[in-house]
């Protein structure tokens, strides 16, 4: 055990004396002359530059000339002529007649046509009247009644008419100038209930008292006037 010691004691002590103080440093062997390398970085050595002449032909064109753009006239109106188509008669030669054929119709398709027969119609009857009433007569005028007319038959023109109030009545006056005796008369119809008549210088007059529901309209007539009655209510 002691010579196992002794023996890696021994080995320490040889390997310390051989050992260098600086291990990176480069180890001088006789007869060689020590380089310190350069640690610096190396730029690459680059060829001489080489004098390259490529020749270039340049064609040079003649300069364009621009001329402006020249402006062109309006294009004329187009005049268009109209010539008059006169229509040709046509000829009477028997080669350019053409035959005009008619459409055929069917019976029930024939359209109608009146007869000129004479149509004998029935007479259109007379308008008959009922027969009037004499109210009163003298011998310058004449008043009846049919019930829903009033008729006063006189030669004598009717100069004036009007309607008054209080009493509602119903004024006629007549040309004449010969007098008679005045009338006070009650009547009984359905429009009127009272006569007046009288004579002045150059006309006599009719008064006829009327229903307050019923409008007088006077028509002249050749032979009078008629007067006719319209119920208000």
């Amino acid at each position: 055990m002691n010579l196992i010691k002794s023996l890696l004691f021994f080995i320490l002590l040889v390997s310390t004396s051989i050992a260098r103080e600086n291990p990176f440093v480069p180890v001088a062997h006789p007869g060689r002359i020590l380089t310190t390398p350069d640690l610096r970085p190396t730029t690459p050595i680059t060829p001489p530059e080489q004098n390259l002449s490529i020749k270039i032909d340049i064609v040079r064109k003649p300069p364009v000339k621009i001329t402006p753009p020249v402006e062109s006239p309006p294009p004329k109106p187009k005049i268009i002529t109209l010539t008059p188509q006169i229509p040709t008669p046509p000829s009477t030669t028997n080669s350019t007649k053409k035959k005009i054929t008619k459409p055929k119709v069917t019976p029930h398709q024939k359209p109608r046509t009146l007869s000129k027969k004479r149509i004998h119609r029935p007479p259109v009857p007379a308008q008959t009247y009922p027969r009037y009433r004499i109210l009163h007569q003298n011998s310058y005028f004449t008043l009846k009644t049919d019930g829903e007319r009033l008729f006063c038959q006189t030669k004598d023109p009717l100069i004036r008419y009007r309607i008054l109030k209080h009493p509602y009545r119903l004024v006629l006056d007549f040309r004449r100038g010969n007098a008679f005796a005045s009338v006070e008369k009650k009547i009984d119809t359905p429009y009127a209930c009272f006569l007046w008549a009288g004579s002045h210088n150059d006309y006599y007059r009719i008064v006829v008292k009327m229903r307050p529901n019923k409008v007088p309209k006077i028509s002249k007539k050749p032979n009078g006037c008629l007067i006719t009655f319209k119920t208000i209510y």
